[in-house]
């Protein structure tokens, strides 16, 4: 179908759907504004800005609603006769979208549509009118919390959008904490799981300001158990408490217990220490690089290997943790040495013990601390030219796979050094 006839397309299929709501409002007549029907607003024919559709909507205010609240629903009533045609499809789907834009302007005024929206946003078959719907709904709060709460509490697939417009949009945290809370305390493992992800997602601390009592119930959610989905439910609790920064500091002891015991599995346990060294350098990272300096003395090897791996993800604050680290370099398990490697090399000591420090491990009995100190060197660039003799030995005996980038580090180091 051309263009043009799409426009006709739209424009019929509007009014058909508003002579429907005429005879569902007949006492109302439909709306204009500057000398547009709100059919015609709607439809876009003139190709409006999205201001200019925001203040035509706004100016037509409340009088609109009864007309987009038929659209809605005529749209729910006609969906399974029109699949077997997709023009009429994507000209019903335009439809919904305009009148769920429309009442998103709205907001609060809107409000009458709330169980057409809400009824949208859990259809799982719509993704796109779910998505809609649940933004529209985020702008009628307060409301609309008691939708949104269904929609978070009933597993549909928008319960993480739901969330995130909540915190999004200008509603006021307090209105939802409840919600929230209450699902962090109880024994619903997946939607935990949601709440933790949609709030990890918020880097601005400023919308934590009333929620602190959020911090105790996702501290509660930080786990040493190594299934699938506690291990997400700790990776996100724990992103979500750095979002709050030093007010999480009571979180730490459970996050450093968090990483103190795990699964030998080296994928599983790096995210997890990711999660904890990102936070601790957020939260408060000298007590943080305090405990995981700790827990490199401790006599578990688990323990040990994910200290390291916490403290390359705390980068340059875990500048303090050098000598203990440097020490780590002599530990008995290949592991620990290895992620003690990769932890220094995100830092630089003026003192130039670090770079000393890693050229003696490219002569490690372990072909694995060897290749990774060779690559750790590289980050160092031309200060560690000391190190060139030993890398090219590295080249010689380690895999393919590895030669590649050790010889990346060793041109990073000297630009005009050969094998």
């Amino acid at each position: 179908m051309k263009p043009d006839a799409y426009i006709c397309a739209v424009v019929l299929a509007f009014s058909f759907g508003i002579a429907m709501a005429r005879e569902q409002v007949s006492a109302t007549r439909e709306p204009e504004y500057n000398g547009e029907t709100l059919t015609q607003w709607l439809a876009g024919t003139n190709r409006e800005s999205p201001a200019e559709f925001a203040e035509a909507i706004q100016h037509i205010g409340s009088n609109a609603v009864p007309f987009l609240i038929a659209i809605l629903r005529e749209e729910r009533m006609t969906n399974s006769a029109t699949n077997a045609n997709p023009d009429k499809t994507w000209i019903e789907q335009f439809r919904r979208d305009r009148a769920m834009q429309a009442l998103e302007v709205l907001g609060p005024e809107g409000r009458a549509a709330i169980p057409d929206l809400a009824s949208l946003a859990t259809n799982r078959f719509r993704f796109f009118d779910q998505s809609r719907a649940v933004s529209a709904l985020a702008r009628m709060t307060p409301y609309s919390v008691p939708a949104l709460t269904n929609i978070i509490f009933n597993d549909t697939k928008a319960e993480t959008r739901a969330i995130e417009e909540l915190y999004v949009n200008d509603t006021n945290v307090s209105e939802v904490e409840g919600v929230l809370l209450s699902i962090l305390h109880g024994t619903n493992t997946r939607s935990k799981l949601v709440v933790g992800a949609a709030l990890a997602r918020f880097r601005g601390r400023e919308r934590f300001t009333d929620s602190l009592e959020l911090i105790p119930a996702l501290t509660d959610c930080l786990s040493t158990n190594i299934d699938a989905d506690h291990e997400t439910l700790t990776r996100n609790a724990t992103y979500a408490l750095a979002n709050f920064g030093p007010r999480a500091s009571s979180a730490i002891p459970a996050m450093l217990a968090a990483i103190r015991d795990g699964a030998n599995d080296d994928h599983s346990d790096f995210n997890r220490c990711e999660a904890v060294g990102r936070a601790l350098a957020k939260i408060d990272p000298d007590r943080g690089v305090q405990g995981l300096v700790a827990q490199l003395q401790l006599t578990n090897v688990i323990a040990r290997r994910n200290a390291a791996w916490a403290l390359e993800a705390v980068k340059s604050k875990a500048a303090p943790a050098i000598p203990a680290l440097i020490k780590s370099l002599d530990d008995p398990d290949p592991g620990v040495r290895a992620n003690a490697i990769v932890a220094l090399r995100e830092l630089h000591s003026e003192d130039g013990i670090v770079i000393p420090a890693l050229i003696r491990k490219l002569n490690d009995s372990d072909d694995k601390v060897r290749w990774v100190s060779a690559i750790a060197l590289g980050k160092f660039g031309p200060e560690a030219k000391a190190a060139v003799p030993g890398i090219r030995k590295v080249l010689q005996t380690c895999d393919d796979q590895e030669k590649q980038y050790v010889m990346q580090a060793l041109l990073e180091i000297d630009p005009t050094a050969q094998p």
